[in-house]
């Protein structure tokens, strides 16, 4: 999936969010071409790492898992800096053509017709900004975890500009943009907050053996 591939996704993902109603609180609906700097996401977002770690996150481990939580949060603080984004979620497909999370349609329709909040959410989630660069801070550090690695924090989040994938290991794919899904179905609450690290949202283990290899 080249730089275009994503940027047209995305644009499908928003018109799939729309189509759901699901629009509510979209920073933004179309991808622009903007000056975004790349070490200027990194600046602003050292900004949050003492939190980060307050709150236990402080290595590959930690963070896998807990991409809605870490991500929000991602979210709210770059705004605070002027830079727009929206939680985006989907799936990563890693080299050798394993799917972390591998989704489709029917099963998030499923699941906000029947949230099942107690279950945990079977969802990827990372940020897009306004000119379709990728930013996580948590599928990095589970792909660690798959690997075998084990990162600091500050070493785990990658910005992908304008939806490059270059020589990464793993390729986003979106499926819905923003947070109103994550509301209905329970995932998030309306009051951004971090708790300290709890159970992961998706345990390692039970992740590995969701795995599937494509066709």
């Amino acid at each position: 999936m080249n730089t275009e591939n994503y940027r047209e996704k995305f644009q499908n993902a928003i018109q799939t969010t729309q189509d759901w109603g699901l629009q509510q609180g979209l920073a933004f609906t179309e991808l622009q071409n903007l000056g975004i700097d790349r070490s200027a996401i990194y600046a602003i977002t050292e900004k949050m790492l003492p939190k980060l770690l307050q709150a236990g996150f402080v290595d590959s481990k930690s963070l896998a898992g807990n991409c809605i939580q870490i991500n929000s949060w991602l979210a709210q603080h770059l705004a605070d800096h002027g830079v727009k984004s929206v939680i985006t979620m989907g799936s990563m497909y890693l080299e050798h053509g394993f799917v972390y999370m591998a989704l489709t349609h029917d099963a998030l329709k499923a699941e906000l017709d029947a949230p099942s909040p107690d279950e945990g959410l079977k969802v990827h989630a990372w940020l897009t900004l306004e000119d379709g660069t990728i930013v996580d801070w948590v599928g990095p550090a589970w792909y660690d975890q798959f690997i075998g690695s084990n990162y600091p924090v500050r070493e785990c989040m990658d910005v992908l500009m304008h939806g490059h994938f270059g020589d990464s290991p793993y390729r986003y794919l979106p499926y819905l943009v923003g947070d109103e899904f994550l509301r209905r179905v329970g995932a998030v609450r309306r009051v951004p907050s971090v708790p300290p690290v709890q159970q992961i949202q998706y345990n390692i283990n039970q992740a590995l053996h969701q795995l599937i290899v494509k066709p």
